[in-house]
C-alpha cells in the first residue's frame, strides 16, 4: 500500500488489476465500508501479487485514515459485487491476550496477509463501528496498539456475560459480520439436539434430568450404576458416582474442587446425602456409568479437536488423551489427571490396531462436527473440543462439547499439533472473508 497525499477518497490499482477493479465505488476494511473512487494506473505494474513481491496499490491519505488501514500490513484484495475489500481482518475477544501474543497464534498471517487483532473483553466497547486492540504486523513480526474497524470475523475466546454477548451478536448481525462459536450450550441442550441425528445418536451417553430423590433411585434400579453431574458443570466439579450394592449404596464424591471422598451409605443415609447435595432441585442429571478403557489400570478418555478447513468441511486436527490419577474415577487435570497425546498412548497396541483406533475416533469426531451444524443451523462453529470415551469393547461414547476449546496443554506435548490447532481457525476465518489460503 502506497499512501498518496490527497484529500480525495481514491484507490489506484496497478494495470494488471484495473480491468477488474475500475468502477468499484465501495471500499471495505473489516466491517467498515466507504464510498470511494477507484482508478487504474497508467504506468506499468509494480510487483507480482505474491507475498514476497506484492503489487503496489495507491491509496489516498484521506481514504486510508477513514478506513483505518494499517501502515506496514500487506493486505490482500478481493473485488466482488462492486466492492473492493482490503483484508482479511480477523479479531479475537480474550480476557488476557498475553498467551495469544506470546505463543505465535498470529504468525499464520505471514501467509494469510491482512491483520489479526486481539480485543480485551473488559475494554471492548465498539464506538461508530471501531474498536481498540493489539494488531499483529506480520511482516515486522510485532504487535502494535491501534484503532481498527470491527473485524469481519470475531472469535470469542473468553467467558462473556449474556447481555454483552447479545449486544455483540446484535451488532454483528446488523453490520453483516460473523461471530464464530457465538453461543455456549450446556450438556443437556447439546444432547437433546444431537440425539436426533442418526450418524451420531448411538454414541451419545443419554442423560435423565433429576427432579427428585426418587428419580435417582429409579435410575439406579434400572442401571445399577450412575454418574450424577451438574447440567452446567465444568472441570469435573460437582460430579459424584453411585453404585447400588446388595446392602446399600457406594458413593465416590468429586463435588468439591480438587477433592474426592468415598462413602458407603444405607438407603436412609443415601437419601439424606441426596438432600444435602440438593439432588432434588433440578440442577443435576444422571447418566449410565460407562467403564472406559484403561492405561496401567487408570481409566482414560479423549479430548478430540475438530475444526473447519473451509466453510463446510470438518477435519480432526488433534487427539489428546486424559488419564485419571491413581485411584480416581475422573480424568480432569484438576483431579490429578494427566494429558498424553493419543499417538503416544495408543502405542500400547500394534501399529495396525493403533491406526484403526485413531481413525475410528477421528471419523466419529468429524461426523459430530457435521451433526452440530445440523442441530444448530443458525450458528457457525469454527472449532470445538469433544470429550469422547472408549469402553473395553472399543465402542465410542460422546460426553461433552467444549465450545471455547483451549490448547495451552497441547503446546507442552506436541508443538506441531498446537500450531495447527491455533492456525486452522484463522485460515477458516480468512477463507470466510473471501481470502482463501493459497497452496
Amino acid at each position: 500500500m502506497k499512501i498518496i497525499n490527497s484529500k480525495q477518497k481514491l484507490v489506484i490499482l496497478p494495470g494488471s488489476l484495473d480491468a477488474r477493479g475500475v468502477g468499484t465505488t465501495t471500499v471495505q476494511h473489516g466491517l467498515l465500508r466507504v464510498q470511494s473512487k477507484v482508478e487504474g494506473s497508467h504506468t506499468e505494474s509494480i510487483g507480482k501479487g505474491t507475498s514476497s513481491n506484492p503489487y503496489i496499490v495507491g491509496v489516498s491519505s484521506h481514504l486510508a485514515r477513514e478506513l483505518y488501514l494499517i501502515k506496514g500490513v500487506k493486505y490482500r484484495l478481493v473485488m466482488s459485487g462492486g466492492v473492493l475489500k482490503f483484508g482479511p481482518l480477523t479479531g479475537m475477544l480474550v480476557r488476557n491476550d498475553t498467551f495469544t501474543r506470546k505463543h505465535g497464534r498470529a504468525r499464520i498471517h505471514e501467509r494469510l496477509g491482512g491483520a489479526f487483532v486481539t480485543l480485551s473483553r473488559d475494554s471492548f466497547r465498539p464506538k461508530n463501528g471501531l474498536v481498540k486492540g493489539r494488531v499483529y504486523i506480520a511482516q515486522q513480526k510485532k504487535w502494535i496498539q491501534a484503532t481498527v474497524p470491527l473485524p469481519e470475523v470475531l472469535f470469542i475466546r473468553c467467558s462473556v456475560g449474556g447481555r454483552k454477548r447479545r449486544k455483540i451478536l446484535s451488532t454483528y448481525k446488523t453490520l453483516g459480520g460473523l461471530v464464530f462459536n457465538s453461543n455456549i450450550y450446556n450438556k443437556r441442550t447439546v444432547e437433546r439436539r444431537v440425539s436426533n441425528i442418526k450418524s451420531v445418536s448411538n454414541q451419545i451417553i443419554k442423560s435423565k434430568m433429576i427432579k427428585s430423590k426418587s428419580d435417582v433411585l429409579a435410575f439406579l434400579d434400572q442401571h445399577n450404576e450412575a454418574v450424577i453431574k451438574p447440567k452446567n458443570g465444568r472441570k469435573g466439579n460437582g460430579i459424584f458416582f453411585v453404585k447400588k450394592v446388595k446392602d446399600g449404596y457406594r458413593v465416590y464424591d468429586y463435588r468439591a474442587p480438587g477433592q474426592s471422598a468415598k462413602f458407603f451409605f444405607t438407603k436412609s443415609e443415601f437419601m439424606s446425602y441426596l438432600s444435602r447435595v440438593r439432588a432434588d432441585r433440578g440442577r443435576y442429571m444422571a447418566q449410565r456409568w460407562i467403564k472406559f478403557m484403561k492405561k496401567d489400570g487408570r481409566p482414560f478418555d479423549m479430548r478430540v479437536f475438530v475444526q473447519k478447513e473451509d466453510q463446510k468441511n470438518w477435519k480432526c486436527t488433534g487427539i489428546m488423551t486424559r488419564v485419571a490419577g491413581k485411584g480416581k474415577k475422573i480424568t480432569n487435570r484438576s483431579r490429578g489427571g494427566r494429558f498424553v497425546t493419543a499417538d503416544k498412548l495408543f502405542n500400547m497396541y500394534p501399529p495396525k490396531k493403533k491406526r484403526e483406533l485413531m481413525k475410528k475416533v477421528s471419523t466419529f469426531a468429524e461426523q459430530f462436527g457435521y451433526a452440530l451444524d445440523r442441530a444448530f443451523p443458525t450458528q457457525h462453529f469454527a472449532d470445538v473440543g469433544l470429550d469422547i470415551g472408549m469402553d473395553k469393547n472399543e465402542n465410542l461414547h460422546f460426553m461433552e462439547v467444549n465450545f471455547v476449546a483451549q490448547y495451552q496443554t497441547v503446546r507442552r506435548h506436541n508443538r506441531k499439533m498446537f500450531n495447527n490447532l491455533c492456525w486452522k481457525p484463522l485460515i477458516h476465518a480468512s477463507d470466510y472473508q473471501g481470502f482463501p489460503l493459497q497452496k
